[in-house]
């Protein structure tokens, strides 16, 4: 028997409405670390050593470089590309820009579908939660923001806006009680069943009214 929660079903549909605002370009995916999580995780950037796919585009770069400037032999590229030469530091340092950026981005995009699952299901979770999403997702909060894009067409219509309500509240309430059930009442509990409870996990990374519910219970409960 299919489970409803962990069908996918839900997330597809925002999706959808997301991409249709213009939000999501496809292929992105809707659970993982947020913007201001991603950015913590860039730091600090590149510094001495560098991850081996990114001196290997680097080195690349320096020899299409070299060569393009005025054919260059392999003594002086190989000279340019020792070991501390600026101009590797400094490709180094562009490409892994280029990475973190694309990550961020797509960060950002994400974090403007879940704040709209969370604006959607305000009613079932609680206040200081739903105030702490839109703090943590700030730049994609407000009017203009990536979330009201996603939540502004749906509105227009009451048919449409009533069932994504009532659709993000409904599976926002599950996920409050089944961490109520759990006793998951911090991040360390909520690791935990996730490790070891593969339905639970399956639920909780296919759908993000569900995944909220769990995260607001154990964001209340911990603070306590």
């Amino acid at each position: 028997m299919t489970n409803p929660v962990a069908n996918g079903k839900t997330d597809r549909d925002w999706q959808r409405h997301a991409q249709e605002a213009g939000v999501l370009t496809g292929g992105e995916k809707l659970h993982g670390k947020t913007a201001r999580q991603t950015a913590k995780a860039h730091q600090p950037t590149v510094k001495g050593t560098v991850p081996g796919l990114v001196r290997d585009h680097a080195v690349e770069g320096v020899h299409q470089l070299a060569f393009a400037a005025g054919g260059m032999g392999t003594g002086a590229t190989a000279a340019i590309t020792g070991p501390g030469y600026a101009l590797y530091t400094m490709l180094s340092a562009a490409y892994t820009a280029v990475q973190q950026g694309a990550e961020l981005n797509e960060a950002h995009r994400r974090d403007a579908v879940n704040l709209a699952v969370v604006y959607a299901g305000a009613a079932a979770l609680p206040n200081e939660y739903v105030r702490h999403q839109i703090r943590d997702k700030r730049a994609v909060a407000g009017e203009r923001g990536g979330a009201m894009k996603i939540l502004t067409p749906l509105m227009r219509d009451d048919a449409k806006w009533n069932a994504v309500r009532a659709d993000a509240q409904k599976f926002a309430e599950l996920g409050k009680a089944q961490a109520g059930k759990f006793g998951l009442d911090s991040e360390t509990k909520l690791s935990h069943r996730l490790a070891t409870d593969r339905n639970f996990r399956a639920a909780y990374e296919s759908n993000m009214a569900f995944k909220h519910g769990v995260d607001a219970a154990v964001f209340v409960a911990s603070r306590k």
